[in-house]
């Protein structure tokens, strides 16, 4: 049997490409540079300052804390929308098998 004892990471970094979204369909959306969606992007920082992503792990656990928001998980990548606007809506992110969490904020 092999063994290895690997570091925790220190925190948990969640990014949202965007934090300013139109609800698809409104009259929002057709503003120029109006999105209706954005991609979240999750990364385990250790305290190497190795960065290590964890968007599409399976333990990883996205929940809409408060606002008209929805988090849609695919092969490709974890996107929000936003349901109804306006509003301000958060997402947090936390892990099965980890101690760390963080939030985003999204404005609709």
């Amino acid at each position: 049997n092999v063994s290895a004892d690997l570091p925790a990471p220190q925190r948990v970094a969640l990014t949202a490409g965007a934090d300013r979204l139109a609800v698809a369909g409104s009259p929002a959306a057709l503003v120029p540079g109006m999105v209706t969606s954005t991609t979240l992007r999750v990364a385990l920082v250790f305290a190497s300052g190795r960065r290590q992503d964890a968007t599409l792990d399976p333990r990883t656990v996205y929940e809409v804390v408060d606002g008209p928001l929805a988090v849609v998980a695919g092969a490709s990548g974890v996107t929000v929308v936003a349901l109804s606007a306006p509003a301000t809506g958060t997402v947090r992110v936390s892990f099965e098998h980890l101690n760390v969490t963080a939030s985003v904020e999204v404005e609709a």
